[in-house]
């Protein structure tokens, strides 16, 4: 609603009133990808069983993809030759329906109360624990995980209270807890680098789309191609690029695909953001040199390499973070990563407003009148600085041990002591 009092008003209002929207419309998209999956996915659930679980993802994934694609082909019909009034206005509407059917079919949605407990929490806990026990003396292990060893204080057993009360008030934990924490946060790294592109797709959901306005659009006998048409680009290649890793990743390397293929993935991915950013420099430049000397307006189609290098990039490091995710955290946390990847998406969402504030002097009115394409090249150098320090990353998680085999030779340890200790006690009382 207010972009589209934004758009209704552009002349009266002040600029800062799209800074409130865009920030609601991404705090919109972060409640829509990852709760209203898991909510459709309940849907599907006759009861909550592990054999059950694939199919189930397999039907939300269906009617997933089905929506998007119906809402792409309801876009090309609704985006064409329509001003940016009416297509706020229609957005508005159809955002109001869509919100007024779901609370139609309240009453008709299957609830369950969660199965599981939240392992978040436990990770706070563990922090905090760590963080009120610092000055506590600790002799470090050899068998942990030789980082963030500050959080191995959680581990250590105050004199008092009980142990068990300490337990109880989440003062105390245990080794494995700890080292499961670890794991998750040894995750940031990766997601820092995740925040650039989160940048860089911000920019194309905005700048890319707004330059198609100045090119000519004619194609044939269609005087005015929908801009929806590069929505289309990019959606189609980050999808047909996933489906692709989707497909070979089983075939050559089975369920557990290794930890260098992963992180070359998303490396190949993040290689493109600087390549995507050149692009888009030199278009806008030669755009510019065409209507300045020539007064003519380039074709659209000049726009197709840097859409299609945004789409590669989002199908690449997508699907490689999503691997390396499952790969690097413990089992207990792997349903919170897409929700830590979107969550590290909006901050980068957030920065590139941030960034166009800062170098606000680069634009004016119009893009005829702003220097978009010193932006852009501002911008490829960031890519590049973060492509570096994901190269630095990528070499220490390579280097880094499997630390999944050290919980499961322990649970196996623990399982024969389990199977002995009976019959030894039984072996004992018969003699």
């Amino acid at each position: 609603m207010l972009l589209f009092f934004a758009a209704w008003r552009l002349n009266n209002v002040q600029l800062q009133l799209l800074y409130v929207t865009v920030p609601l419309v991404a705090l919109g998209r972060a409640g829509r990808e990852v709760p209203l999956k898991e909510f459709l996915a309940d849907q599907f659930r006759k009861e909550r069983s592990p054999q059950d679980e694939d199919q189930v993802q397999s039907r939300r994934k269906v009617w997933w993809r089905f929506a998007y694609i119906l809402g792409i082909c309801a876009s090309v019909y609704v985006f064409a030759n329509n001003s940016w009034i009416k297509l706020s206005k229609i957005s508005t509407i159809a955002m109001a329906a869509a919100f007024l059917w779901f609370l139609a079919g309240i009453a008709f949605y299957k609830r369950r109360p969660p199965t599981y407990k939240s392992r978040l929490n436990d990770a706070f806990q563990v922090v905090y624990a760590a963080i009120s026990k610092r000055n506590l003396s600790h002799t470090p292990s050899e068998n942990v995980i030789p980082i963030l060893r500050c959080l191995d204080q959680a581990s250590i057993v105050e004199p008092s209270p009980s142990r068990d009360e300490q337990i109880r008030k989440g003062r105390l934990w245990e080794v494995e807890d700890v080292q499961e924490v670890k794991r998750l946060l040894s995750m940031i790294p990766l997601w820092i680098t995740f925040l650039v592109y989160g940048l860089l797709q911000a920019t194309g959901n905005t700048f890319f789309y707004q330059q198609v306005n100045y090119m000519d659009k004619h194609l044939g006998l269609i005087s005015n191609v929908p801009v929806v048409i590069f929505v289309i680009v990019k959606s189609s290649t980050s999808f047909v690029v996933s489906r692709i890793c989707d497909s070979l990743f089983p075939y050559f390397w089975g369920e557990k695909v290794p930890r260098d293929v992963m992180l070359t993935v998303i490396g190949v991915g993040m290689a493109a953001s600087p390549i995507c950013c050149i692009v888009a420099w030199r278009v806008e430049n030669y755009r510019l040199q065409k209507y300045v000397n020539l007064d003519v307006s380039i074709s659209f189609f000049w726009l197709v390499p840097q859409f299609f290098l945004l789409g590669l990039m989002e199908g690449l490091v997508f699907g490689g973070m999503e691997e390396m995710f499952y790969a690097v955290v413990p089992q207990s946390f792997t349903k919170y990563g897409p929700s830590f990847t979107q969550f590290s998406l909006n901050i980068g969402n957030f920065i590139s407003l941030l960034g166009i504030v800062v170098f606000h002097g680069l634009f004016s009115d119009d893009l005829d009148t702003s220097s978009l394409g010193t932006y852009y090249a501002l911008l490829g150098y960031v890519c590049f600085v973060n492509l570096l320090f994901y190269c630095g990353v990528a070499t220490y998680y390579a280097k880094e041990p499997d630390y999944e085999k050290v919980p499961q030779l322990v649970q196996e340890a623990k399982q024969k002591l389990e199977q002995e200790i009976p019959q030894a006690i039984e072996q004992a009382r018969n003699w």
